[in-house]
């Protein structure tokens, strides 16, 4: 996995902020915020450096965020494989909900009798 660069933090974290990203970005900053608290507690830098992100997500907190956060991956190994993999993720996830894509995906035990995958569907009928 290539480490994570301040530019592409820095991207996603303004796309998850930004209203474009809508319950995606909700979802993926929650999970980001709470993995945060969790790895390095409440009171650690990154996660108050966050929280201000959240609260006022203009770009100068935002890029105090990603320092903030980078250093921390820098110093807790456990943060930073954390780190990758939400960014990995929310990448994907934030792509999709700014382009109006569609990410359909079945994985896991599914047992899929039939499966229809579209973006835009017009006037249909299903018998």
């Amino acid at each position: 996995m290539d480490p994570l660069t301040a530019s592409a933090l820095t991207t996603t974290l303004t796309a998850v902020l930004g209203s474009a990203a809508g319950e995606a970005g909700k979802s993926a900053w929650a999970t980001l915020t709470d993995a945060t608290r969790r790895l390095l507690g409440r009171e650690a830098p990154a996660a108050q450096a966050l929280e201000a992100a959240g609260d006022e997500p203009l770009p100068r907190t935002i890029d105090l965020a990603v320092g903030t956060v980078l250093q921390a991956a820098a110093d807790h190994p456990d943060f930073a494989a954390e780190l990758l993999r939400w960014h990995e993720s929310t990448t994907q996830d934030v792509r999709i909900a700014t382009s109006g894509g569609v990410n359909n995906s079945v994985s896991g035990d599914a047992r899929v009798d039939r499966l229809i995958q579209a973006h835009t569907v017009g006037d249909i009928t299903f018998n």
